[in-house]
């Protein structure tokens, strides 16, 4: 099973906890928060004995990232990672006609986008989505504003308004 989904495993069992009596969740929510701590304890160390190019360049590995941003410990901050993910991104999106850009990163984790498409929209939230989930999981919440955009030919609407 890889770190992602150990990560969402984890999640689902945490929502399961709400059918649970009180006292037991506040119990369980409180043993899963010293074991998390635990492991961002022991990784931070881990991370720190590192050189920062070593480091950075574990990341690479999707399952170690996935890691480092469950427990902040991420050597790459948000700001850069969604930047890079947006230019991986522009080479596919311009292929659909379509551009994305950074309007936000906040130091709070939101994270404000804007996509501007020409009305086709297909799969492009997904093909965004999946690339941010993997760069920046650990972001608050995401907002992708959308902006159609259609090319208008102004002679055709010239010649329509002089008859």
């Amino acid at each position: 099973m890889s770190v992602r989904a150990h990560i969402g495993a984890i999640a689902e069992a945490l929502d399961r906890l709400e059918g649970v009596a009180p006292a037991e969740r506040e119990r369980t929510r409180h043993l899963m928060h010293e074991l998390l701590e635990a492991h961002r304890e022991g990784i931070a160390r881990l991370i720190d004995a590192l050189d920062p190019d070593v480091a950075r360049r574990l990341c690479a590995d999707d399952e170690i990232a996935a890691l480092l941003m469950l427990h902040g410990l991420h050597p790459v901050d948000l700001r850069t990672r969604i930047a890079d993910a947006v230019g991986k991104l522009a080479p596919r999106l311009a292929a659909q006609h379509a551009r994305l850009e950074v309007i936000e990163v906040g130091g709070d984790g939101r994270v404000r986008l804007r996509v501007e498409h020409a009305g086709k929209r297909g799969t492009l939230h997904a093909q965004i989505e999946e690339a941010l989930a993997h760069a920046a999981a650990d972001a608050a919440e995401l907002h992708i504003e959308e902006v159609i955009s259609v090319p208008v030919q102004f002679d055709r609407l010239q010649a329509g308004a002089r008859r």
